[in-house]
């Protein structure tokens, strides 16, 4: 008879979890590293009203316009330079099951393409704004950041950034981890929920 080990391609040993919450923490162990490059790259998808939808089209439109040279690109993006960009990318990969491009040591892939074109769908005007705060956005900027930044400034521009934090977040997990809503604070039904949202 076989040995029915050499049937798996891969085996990982590891001890029976055993005691409290063991099997989470096995899980836990298991699930971290993928989660956090899906979370680094970002790819967990979210609403497209979403501030981090927003922050991802930003971040990989400037990444294809600039191809590494980030002086290229200024506050705005015109969609119909990135929607022709997007087009050459689309028909480089057309043959392909998955194709990546890397441009100052940055990497997008045919799954980023494909979002962006969706996403650009849904985005106001002809243009794509960077998200970040107005006084980032000066032109010329100033030779110190923190000139352009009175007090009032500033505890305005922490509750918006807290605002799209949280907004964010809850975001995240309504649509990627439904079921941990709860006990994350994230759903109407939740104490916390409407001192939260």
């Amino acid at each position: 008879m076989p040995n029915p080990l050499t049937q798996f391609h891969h085996r990982t040993s590891f001890p029976a979890p055993h005691g409290r919450l063991a099997c989470w923490e096995r899980a836990r162990s298991q699930l971290r590293q993928a989660l956090a490059d899906r979370l680094r790259q970002p790819t967990l998808p979210v609403a497209p009203t979403s501030p981090l939808a927003t922050e991802r089209a930003w971040s990989l439109a400037r990444q294809i316009m600039a191809k590494g040279y980030y002086s290229r690109v200024g506050r705005h993006i015109r969609l119909s330079d990135l929607q022709a960009e997007l087009d050459i990318l689309r028909d480089q990969s057309a043959t392909y099951v998955r194709a990546s491009w890397q441009w100052g040591g940055r990497k997008v892939d045919s799954n980023d393409v494909r979002w962006l074109s969706t996403h650009l769908h849904h985005v106001q005007g002809d243009t794509l704004a960077s998200p970040r705060p107005p006084a980032d956005r000066m032109s010329p900027p100033p030779r110190f950041c923190w000139q352009t930044y009175s007090p009032a400034l500033t505890r305005s521009i922490t509750a918006d950034v807290l605002r799209d934090a949280l907004i964010g977040y809850r975001d995240l997990v309504e649509l990627n981890f439904p079921r941990f809503g709860a006990a994350l604070g994230c759903t109407a039904s939740s104490p916390s929920a409407s001192k939260a949202w």
